[in-house]
């Protein structure tokens, strides 16, 4: 569902048509319903599995909302959590890194030049 709210949104508008012609588990039709989107599906199988999702579709577009409001941000605060956790970067420690790095080189380039 991420990746095609994100396809879904970027390459439609409001009320445009999205054509799926391979339904499968009707993702593709539950997103564009939720972006607002006129869909056309086509599938051969049974299509019991996509009107069971059609079922839950309030539940699926708490979960887009929850894509959209974190569009765009490298780290979810539930990530940044785990990153800090266990060590890893996060932007604000590259900037105070680099600053540190630059600190090293100007007192180097500084005793360089005595």
């Amino acid at each position: 569902m991420k990746v095609l709210e994100r396809i879904i949104s970027m390459s439609s508008n409001e009320n445009d048509v999205v054509f799926d012609p391979f339904g499968g588990s009707g993702t593709t039709y539950i997103v564009s319903e939720i972006l607002k989107r006129q869909w056309i599906g086509v599938e051969i199988g049974s299509v019991e599995g996509i009107k069971s999702r059609f079922e839950s579709i309030e539940f699926q577009k708490e979960y887009i909302k929850e894509v959209q409001g974190n569009k765009n941000t490298l780290f979810t605060e539930e990530m940044r959590k785990i990153r800090i956790k266990h060590g890893h970067w996060l932007p604000e420690t590259l900037v105070k890194k680099k600053r540190a790095g630059k600190k090293d080189t100007e007192q180097q380039v500084t005793l360089d030049m005595v």
